[in-house]
C-alpha cells in the first residue's frame, strides 16, 4: 500500500503519466516499482519515521532526483535524473508519506510567465512581445531556464544601477546623451564592472530611453564576447544569447 501522496493531482499531464499513476493507486505496482516509474518524470520528496542518511545529509525529507530497478532487482536513487548509476535504497519502509514534484520549465500562461518580470525594467508590451516569440539560443518559446540568476558580482553593478534609476518610462541628469543616434534624442544610463583578471567577466547594465527594456551583458574579460539578455527583476535576467 502506497504511504499518503498526490498523486491524484497529478493526473492530466499526459497519458503515459495518467496510466502510470492509475497503476500505482491501483495496487498493480510494488513502492519500489512505482518510485522507479514515476521518478521518470518527477521529482520524489519523502517524510520519514526516522532521520536518514542519503549520501552526506542525514535528514527525515529528502527530494530525489531518481530511482530505478537494477539489473540485481534493487532499488537504487541516482544522482540525477536518467541516470545509469546510484546507490542502493534499503529505506522504503520507513516512508511514511511522498510528494512528486512536476519540474517541467514550460510556463502555463502568459499571467505566469509574466510575473516573472518587474515592470520598472520593462514595458508590458515587450513581455507580451517576449511570450509571443521564441528563443534565438534553443528556438523554442522562453521557459523557465531561460531566465538566469544575476550573481554576486552582478548585484554590486545592480545596486550601482538602482541608485540613478526610477522605471523603464523615466530619466533623469544622471542618464548622458548619445552620440550614435542622428535623428532622435536618446539618453542612456551604464552601470559596469570591469574584471582585472582574466577569468573574470566584466557586466554591464544600461538603460537607453528608446529600449523596452533594460540591457544586461556579462563578458569575457577585454572582449566583445559573452552572454547577453534582458533584466526581468533585480535578481533575474532573461537569456537571450550567447557569442
Amino acid at each position: 500500500m502506497l504511504p499518503p501522496n498526490n498523486l491524484p493531482t497529478m493526473l492530466g499531464i499526459s497519458n503515459h503519466i495518467d496510466n502510470a499513476i492509475a497503476d500505482a493507486l491501483s495496487g498493480k505496482l510494488s513502492l519500489d516499482e512505482t518510485l522507479a516509474r514515476l521518478s521518470n518524470w518527477f521529482l520524489v520528496k519523502a517524510w520519514f519515521s526516522e532521520p536518514i542518511k542519503v549520501l552526506r545529509k542525514t535528514s527525515d525529507v529528502h527530494v530525489f532526483k531518481s530511482f530505478f530497478i537494477s539489473e540485481k532487482n534493487r532499488l537504487c536513487y541516482g544522482y540525477r535524473r536518467h541516470p545509469r548509476t546510484g546507490r542502493p535504497f534499503y529505506q522504503t519502509h520507513l516512508i511514511t508519506k511522498l510528494e512528486f514534484i512536476d519540474e517541467k520549465h514550460e510556463f502555463n500562461s502568459y499571467e505566469e510567465f509574466k510575473k516573472k518580470f518587474d515592470t520598472r525594467f520593462i514595458k508590458e508590451d515587450q513581455i507580451l512581445h517576449l511570450w509571443n516569440g521564441t528563443s534565438s539560443q534553443h528556438g523554442k518559446k522562453f521557459n523557465k531556464k531561460d531566465f538566469r540568476k544575476i550573481s554576486k558580482r552582478g548585484k554590486e553593478v545592480m545596486d550601482r544601477f538602482l541608485k540613478h534609476f526610477t522605471n523603464i518610462n523615466e530619466h533623469n541628469e544622471h542618464y548622458h546623451k548619445s552620440d550614435l543616434y542622428k535623428n532622435e534624442e536618446v539618453f542612456i544610463l551604464k552601470a559596469r564592472h570591469e574584471s582585472w583578471t582574466n577569468s573574470g567577466r566584466d557586466i554591464s547594465i544600461s538603460h537607453q530611453t528608446n529600449a523596452p527594456h533594460i540591457f544586461y551583458s556579462s563578458e569575457y574579460r577585454g572582449c566583445l564576447n559573452g552572454r547577453y539578455g534582458l533584466v526581468a527583476n533585480k535578481n533575474e535576467f532573461l537569456h537571450l544569447e550567447d557569442d
